[in-house]
């Protein structure tokens, strides 16, 4: 499956985008560069800008196979592409790339949960390290705004990964205390589970059942939140039209445990590949190192200044941040105690066959 084609079939319709007209203001004419750009994310994020005529895009990732492949799946836009080589590790690399950059979509990092708990240092270099070498020189080239991607997995972190990303959240929004004359506005985003991203439990188990493998399940209780490469991306753009002085953006997304959802999607997909799926066996693992049972959207002590605006959670910066935007002039303080995928609303089955329906039609070009 090539996760790249697929993303730029799920984003193609413009006509469905939401707030349209504002992104279009924003984007226009400007130079943009997104970090990790080739990986489900960042191409799905390279694929919608597209559709408002920007300046031009620099694509920047340090894999390059990735690189070449989008590079062929766009080459009718490429007298607005740049593809740049490069890790954010390396700020002399950033520096350049962050040239007259008017707008920055950070997504690169390391995002694997285990891989990260067997290699805290790398880790740490391209999550941390990396997103501070991106925040000191869009401040050096002022840039106009940053939008920084983050995950679930940085609300009361228990693994290497999560810890990072929360750390990267606060880099972020410290920025804004830092930033001196420049006219930056920072902001971040928290995913949970993109269902079809690239190594998302979608494709791992639809592999299983292509090579009449046994379905893994980690813990049958352990609950997730799942949103679609298409709400991801919405919320970013969210983010870039709304982001203030250093606010996190959450989506109020649906829960579900993972034997059901595990169960579901092995259901719909033998139907749709013409297996019989009471053929389909079951094999209990253990909880991979790093993961918990249950993922937060937000934490108990940031729902203190957290509001719901537009069927999105706003996490206003705790920080003395000077002219801090008082989103209780337009958006509700939020009143639930927390929010967490044990006790969230839950997907009923018809949304999660929905879901899978879409990754397969955009796997087909449909």
């Amino acid at each position: 499956m090539d996760t790249n084609n697929q993303t730029m079939r799920m984003t193609k319709d413009h006509q469905s985008f939401p707030h349209f007209s504002e992104i279009a203001s924003i984007v226009n004419n400007k130079t943009i560069l997104v970090t990790g750009g080739t990986g489900s994310i960042g191409s799905a994020i390279v694929q919608r800008l597209l559709q408002f005529k920007p300046k031009t895009i620099r694509i920047l990732t340090n894999d390059e196979d990735s690189l070449f492949q989008l590079s062929q799946q766009l080459k009718e836009h490429r007298e607005i592409l740049r593809f740049f080589l490069g890790d954010i590790r390396e700020y002399l690399r950033i520096k350049k790339a962050m040239s007259n950059v008017d707008i920055v979509f950070h997504a690169a990092a390391l995002k694997h949960v285990e891989m990260g708990e067997f290699n805290p240092f790398e880790t740490i270099k391209t999550n941390v390290q990396g997103t501070q070498n991106m925040i000191e020189s869009a401040l050096k080239v002022n840039v106009d705004r940053f939008v920084n991607i983050s995950t679930d997995k940085a609300a009361n972190p228990l693994n290497v990964m999560g810890a990072t990303k929360l750390l990267c959240e606060k880099l972020v929004t410290a920025a804004e205390t830092w930033r001196g004359e420049a006219r930056t506005k920072f902001c971040s985003v928290r995913f949970g589970n993109v269902f079809g991203s690239r190594g998302s439990l979608y494709t791992i188990i639809k592999n299983q059942i292509e090579n009449d493998q046994p379905l893994t399940i980690t813990h049958p209780k352990m609950t997730r939140y799942l949103m679609s490469i298409n709400e991801a991306v919405n919320l970013i753009f969210f983010a870039l039209i709304n982001e203030q002085r250093g606010e996190i953006y959450v989506p109020k997304m649906k829960s579900i445990q993972i034997d059901r959802l595990i169960n579901l999607t092995a259901k719909h997909l033998c139907k749709k590949l013409g297996k019989d799926n009471t053929e389909i066996s079951v094999k209990n693992t253990s909880i991979k190192l790093g993961e918990k049972m249950h993922e937060e959207l937000v934490t108990a002590d940031e729902i203190r200044y957290t509001y719901d605006h537009s069927g999105y959670l706003i996490v206003q910066p705790d920080l003395p941040v000077e002219s801090k935007y008082d989103w209780s002039e337009n958006a509700s303080a939020t009143d639930d105690k927390s929010y967490s995928s044990l006790k969230g609303e839950r997907f009923e089955d018809e949304e999660i066959f929905a879901m899978i329906d879409e990754i397969e039609a955009s796997y087909l070009g449909k």
